[in-house]
Order: C-alpha cells, then structure tokens, then sequence
C-alpha cells in the first residue's frame, strides 16, 4: 500500500486521533458566534482509513495533475495525509476556525511530501470560494444532509470532470454517484458517494 516511511509518517500524524471530538478545547466562543454566521462548528474527522479508502478508490482519478480542496479542513489530516502518500499537485484546505486552521498550517513543516507542493490551510468560505483550478474535491457535508440548496450551490462553484467526494449527496440525482465506505470518528461505518461533475 505504501512505503515504510510514508507509514511511519502517517503513524505520527494520527496519533492523536480518537473517537469523537478529538480536541476538547473547541473553540467555544467560536461555536457561538458561527451559529450567528450559519457555519457548523461540529467537529469529527476522517480516520487514516477512511482516507486511505477513498485514494484507493478514485486510484488512477488521483494523479500527478490533482488539485485538491478539502471543504471544512479542521486540523488538516485529509490534506496532510493525501500529500505524504500521493504525488499531486496542490492540496488546499479551506477552515473557518482559526485555531484549526492555525493547527493545521503548523503541521506542515513537520512532513516530508510526495507532493509537488506543500499543503496549505487558509481562511475562506467554501460557498463562494474559487475552485477553478480543482480536479478533486472533498466535503464532510453530513450537517447539510438535507440542505439540497447548499449542495446545489457548492457543486455549481466546481468546474466540469472535477470529482466530488461528499458525505451527503442527497438530493442530487443528476450525477451518477458512487460509493466508497470511508470511517470517521463520529461514525465506524459511514461511507462517501463520488461523482464526475
């Protein structure tokens, strides 16, 4: 699956991880204030298997050319993770909190990288963002399950053969969607549905 030091590297990385919300210190006066700005605060993550799943599974759609955003990057896993394993172009990861995104960006320098570039974690959001350059595009979307609109509206910022990779793609009938079983930490069985767009 992969080389000894790119296991090693993961190994650190996940570490920390454990089921549910993993650090405890949420940013509570954030949590506030973002209920006023409609961002979800709640926080779980994919798991390194989970990860894992969903490379092995786009196989050859994850290659050398692959831009990769991650919609509500948190602490930065998916995007640290995609870059130690996979010789991609860029990673960016997109996080409304700061102390998440600041914890991810601090992470970075700790890697070595198949990437050709460095991830990066940066304020944005994701629902006016420029995803122009995208070819692959994950969301954690379970908060916006039934929210077809908010899905709707994330979909039309992708350019066209972009991959979406959505925990939730109800609703959204007009693609042909697969499946790839992808654990989290709030959820052991939970999968993820991919499409061309």
């Amino acid at each position: 699956m992969y080389t000894n030091k790119i296991k090693k590297q993961l190994d650190t990385l996940y570490r920390y991880q454990t089921e549910g919300r993993i650090w405890p210190e949420q940013e509570e006066k954030g949590e506030i204030e973002s209920k006023e700005k409609g961002v979800v605060a709640t926080y779980g993550e994919i798991t390194r298997q989970g990860v894992d799943s969903i490379i092995d599974g786009l196989g050859d759609f994850i290659d050398e050319n692959t831009v990769f955003y991650d919609l509500g990057s948190g602490y930065g896993s998916l995007a640290l993770h995609l870059c130690i394993r996979k010789n991609i172009k860029k990673a960016v990861g997109i996080e409304y909190f700061a102390k998440r995104r600041d914890y991810a960006n601090n992470q970075v320098e700790k890697w070595e990288y198949r990437a050709q570039s460095n991830p990066k974690f940066v304020p944005g959001n994701y629902f006016n963002f420029d995803f122009s350059d995208a070819t692959f595009v994950y969301w954690d979307n379970i908060m916006y399950y039934k929210d077809v609109e908010s899905k709707r509206k994330v979909l039309k910022l992708l350019p066209k053969k972009c991959i979406a990779v959505f925990r939730s793609c109800t609703g959204l009938d007009e693609h042909k969607w697969r499946k790839i079983e992808a654990t989290t930490t709030y959820q052991q069985k939970s999968p993820v549905w991919w499409a061309i767009i």
